[in-house]
């Protein structure tokens, strides 16, 4: 595909990784129009489809812990040609599903399958690129990552108007085919047999320790994770804020919602022009002190019991929410750029905080009043990732990031 030496990807090339590396997000999203169709299908209460997405959800982070540490022992396109076909099978067995014990266990399945794309994506632009070079890459995949969330429900709520909800897992098998013959053609092998870990495969869970005892990797992972508790933060108490304390309709709420996932999806753009030239460590720190302003701001209206203009409040959480695209990459970028020739394992680390950070902040919502809760998450975890970032500023050179 290409060497770090030349530092050149195929435009394509990058397309396939970022759609790979949003085929999680899309998995869990895709379908949740369909979820009073679901139920009324298998005749069971909504909590019930509900867990289908926790199942997938624990999937996709169980198996970026299996598939990371084997992709650094085998390579990367055996572990991704298995998992796309996995996908791809798994997708149909969901549209077949006879009882929602059995979609539930296909759900796991498939999002175990789905994480594949998800860490090799990260690991194959550590082979094959470093420092600006590969900022740039991680916010063209961001780009994709940021707007599969909002793309995927609406995609399932226009299948649904021509199709069942077993149709639109007919659409991610032909998604999963697709991804299996672009990785097939297009994506060649990023890891060389000499760099591969050896050894019994036991032994690669240790590298789990070894990667986390280095503190500039694990400092950018917590990033990487505190960035999720924002984003999940955002997604579990926004609507309350919009509409319950600002009077918003269902229909203002979901145009803020689209302008902030478009906005952080650009700001990844941005960010990949800019990154590469100034540092992925100084856009991290310029995106984290927009956010913890805005946040504050955020913080004070809901405090102030709801005075101000809405508008007022939905351009705070543009300025909250779209500098994610700068973060996220960036974070990826340096702690990607610590690894050390364990990428795959250092992605699986970095999606399974990820995924951690956002199961634990998400009930959070559930308590006491889900405005307060939302603002006091978003701040905390900012203002969090401020101080690590300003802490590990000088352990990390512009090489890494």
């Amino acid at each position: 595909m290409t060497s770090k030496d030349d530092g050149k990807v195929s435009p394509v090339v990058i397309a396939v990784l970022g759609v790979l590396s949003g085929v999680g997000p899309f998995s869990l999203d895709a379908y949740l129009p369909a979820f009073p169709a679901i139920a009324a299908d298998f005749g069971v209460t909504a909590s019930a489809v509900q867990l289908t997405l926790t199942a997938c959800l624990v999937g996709l982070a169980l198996g970026q812990l299996v598939i990371g540490p084997w992709a650094d022992r085998v390579g990367r396109r055996l572990p991704l040609l298995l998992g796309t076909l996995g996908y791809l099978v798994t997708s149909l067995a969901c549209a077949a599903s006879s009882s929602i014990e059995v979609f539930t266990l296909l759900r796991f399945t498939q999002g175990f399958c789905g994480a594949a794309g998800l860490v090799i994506a990260r690991a194959v632009v550590r082979d094959v690129a470093s420092g600006r070079i590969a900022v740039r890459i991680y916010s063209q995949l961001a780009f994709v990552s940021g707007i599969a969330p909002i793309v995927a429900p609406l995609l399932g709520a226009a299948a649904l108007t021509m199709v069942s909800w077993r149709g639109v897992f007919v659409g991610l098998a032909v998604l999963g085919a697709l991804l299996a013959g672009s990785t097939w053609l297009l994506l060649k092998e990023t890891h060389p047999i000499e760099s591969r870990v050896t050894g019994p495969f036991r032994s690669s869970f240790l590298v789990f320790g070894v990667l986390l005892r280095i503190r500039a990797f694990a400092g950018y992972v917590l990033v990487g994770g505190l960035a999720a508790a924002i984003l999940f933060g955002y997604i579990s108490g926004s609507s309350f804020v919009v509409q319950e304390i600002y009077g918003g309709t269902p229909g203002e709420f979901a145009l803020i919602f689209a302008i902030n996932g478009i906005g952080l999806a650009l700001a990844g753009q941005v960010n990949a022009r800019i990154a590469p030239r100034v540092g992925a460590p100084f856009m991290l720190r310029v995106g984290l002190l927009v956010q913890v302003v805005a946040t504050a701001g955020l913080a004070l209206f809901v405090f102030l019991g709801g005075r101000g203009s809405l508008w007022a409040v939905a351009v705070l959480l543009f300025l909250a929410i779209a500098p994610l695209g700068m973060v996220m990459p960036n974070a990826v970028a340096v702690s990607m750029g610590q690894a050390r020739g364990h990428a795959g394992t250092a992605s699986a680390l970095l999606g399974v905080t990820t995924f951690l950070f956002g199961a634990a902040v998400t009930p959070l919502s559930g308590l006491g009043q889900p405005a307060v809760a939302m603002v006091l998450t978003m701040l905390g975890a900012v203002a969090g990732a401020l101080v690590v970032v300003f802490i590990l500023r000088r352990k990390v050179t512009l090489e890494d990031g």
